[in-house]
C-alpha cells in the first residue's frame, strides 16, 4: 500500500506544467500584493521620469501642446479629453460629429464618484484610479496564472510582460484601460473560483468600462463547462448562466441609458463614423488599400507587428492546449478590433488582453532565452511609445 502511494506521488511530480490547466478554487499561495505594488509603481515611476526629460530634450512634435507642462498634463492627450467632458459637463451626443457617448461610462462615473463630485481635483483622481487598477490587475494576473500553472516564476513573468508591453502606459493615464484590464480579470477569476454572481458583477463591469466586455460572457460560459471520460462527457453548471448574464446586463444598461436620454441605444456605434470607423472585414489591414490610406509608417509596421504576434501567441495556446476560456478572448476580442477601417488603437486595446500575457509567460517559461528578448524588446519599444505619446509625435 505504501510502495503504491509513493509511486503515485512520484507520478503526480513529474507531471509537465502544461497538463495542469485545471484552475485550483483554493488559490493556497497567497499573493505578493506588496512586491507587485513595489513593481508598479517603480516602473511608472521611471516611465514619468523619462516622459519629462523627453520633452526637455526632442523638440516638440505636431500634435505637442506647449502650455503643457506639469507630468499630469503631459500624459493628458486625445480620449483623456473626452472622458474629463463626460466628468465635468456629463454626456453629449450631436449626430451629426464626435460625441462623448462613444466613451462608454464607468470610468468617468468612478472619476466623478471619487472626486466626491468634482470636490476633489477630477484629474489627480483620475490617475490614482487608473494607477490602482493597474496595481490590482497585475495582482490578481499573477494569481489566476498560478493557480492554473502551480509556478510562481510564470506568475512572476506574466504581471511583468503586461507591465511591459509597449502600449501599457496607458493603463495608469486618464484612460479606461486599466480599469477594462481590471474588471476583465475580476471577472474570470470569479468564474475560476464558481463565484458566479461575483463573475456577473464584475462581468457587467467590463461591459460599462468598454463595449467588448460582453464578450466576457462567452469565458464566463465555457468556465461552466466541464469534460469527463465517462458518460456524459460534457457538462455544464446552470448557476453559471448568473454570471453569462452579468455583461449582456451591462452593456443593455448603457443602451437603456442612450435610448432613453438620446433616442438611439446604438448611438456609441454609428457616432464612431465621425472618427473614420466603420465596420470592416477582419482581414482589411491587410487588404492593399490599408497602405495607402495615410497611415505612417511606424504605425503600420507597430500595428501588423502587433496582429502577428498575438496570431503567434494564440497559436501556442491552441498547440500548448490553453484553458477554452482564454482561448476564447484570444481569438475573439482582435477579431473584434481588426472588424475596423481605422486600426490606430488596435496596440493599445491588445494591451488589455490579459489572457495573451498568461500564455506567453508560459512560453517564456519553456524558452528562458525567450523571456529576455521579449522583455528587453517589451521595454525598448515602451520607452519609444512613450517618448512619441508625450512629445506629440503619436500617429504622426
Amino acid at each position: 500500500m505504501a510502495a503504491e502511494k509513493q509511486q503515485k506521488s512520484k507520478q503526480k511530480q513529474a507531471k509537465p506544467v502544461s497538463e495542469s490547466l485545471v484552475a485550483d478554487p483554493t488559490g493556497a499561495t497567497s499573493t505578493p500584493w506588496l512586491r507587485i505594488s513595489a513593481e508598479v509603481l517603480v516602473s511608472r515611476a521611471v516611465i514619468a521620469m523619462l516622459a519629462i526629460l523627453a520633452r526637455y530634450i526632442i523638440r516638440p512634435g505636431p500634435h505637442n501642446d506647449a502650455a503643457k507642462h506639469s507630468i499630469l498634463e503631459i500624459f493628458q492627450m486625445w480620449d483623456s479629453g473626452w472622458y474629463l467632458s463626460i466628468v465635468f459637463n456629463g454626456y453629449s451626443y450631436d449626430p451629426s460629429r464626435e460625441s462623448s457617448i462613444a466613451f462608454f461610462p464607468l470610468y468617468p462615473a468612478l472619476v466623478y464618484l471619487f472626486s466626491l463630485g468634482r470636490r476633489i481635483d477630477p484629474i489627480a483622481v483620475g490617475y490614482l484610479l487608473s494607477l490602482t487598477c493597474n496595481v490590482a490587475a497585475c495582482c490578481i494576473v499573477w494569481r489566476i496564472a498560478n493557480r492554473h500553472f502551480k509556478d510562481d516564476s510564470i506568475a512572476t513573468t506574466a504581471y511583468r510582460l503586461l507591465l511591459l508591453f509597449p502600449t501599457a502606459f496607458f493603463s495608469y493615464i486618464i484612460y479606461s484601460e486599466g480599469l477594462f484590464l481590471l474588471c476583465m480579470v475580476m471577472s474570470l477569476d470569479a468564474a475560476d473560483r464558481k463565484s458566479w454572481v461575483e463573475a456577473a458583477l464584475w462581468g457587467a463591469a467590463t461591459a460599462l468600462a468598454r463595449s467588448v466586455g460582453i464578450f466576457v460572457s462567452g469565458a464566463i460560459f465555457l468556465s461552466a463547462l466541464a469534460f469527463k471520460k465517462q458518460r456524459p462527457f460534457l457538462s455544464f453548471e446552470p448557476r453559471a448562466l448568473i454570471g453569462v448574464i452579468g455583461p449582456i446586463l451591462g452593456l443593455a444598461l448603457y443602451m437603456g441609458y442612450l435610448w432613453h436620454n438620446f433616442g438611439d441605444p446604438l448611438a456609441f456605434v454609428s457616432t464612431q463614423k465621425y472618427w473614420g470607423r466603420e465596420l470592416a472585414v477582419p482581414w482589411y489591414p491587410f487588404l492593399d488599400g490599408y497602405h495607402t490610406n495615410g497611415v505612417p509608417m511606424f504605425n503600420k509596421l507597430f500595428h501588423r507587428g502587433s496582429i502577428y504576434f498575438f496570431m503567434l501567441i494564440a497559436l501556442y495556446g491552441i498547440f500548448m492546449r490553453m484553458p477554452l476560456k482564454w482561448l476564447f478572448l484570444m481569438l475573439t476580442l482582435p477579431v473584434v478590433y481588426l472588424s475596423s477601417t481605422v486600426l490606430d488603437s488596435i496596440p493599445r486595446y491588445l494591451s488589455t488582453l490579459a489572457p495573451a500575457f498568461i500564455v506567453l509567460a508560459h512560453a517564456c517559461r519553456r524558452i528562458p532565452v525567450l523571456n529576455f528578448a521579449v522583455m528587453m524588446c517589451f521595454a525598448m519599444l515602451q520607452m519609444l511609445c512613450v517618448i512619441l505619446f508625450t512629445n506629440g509625435y503619436w500617429l504622426v
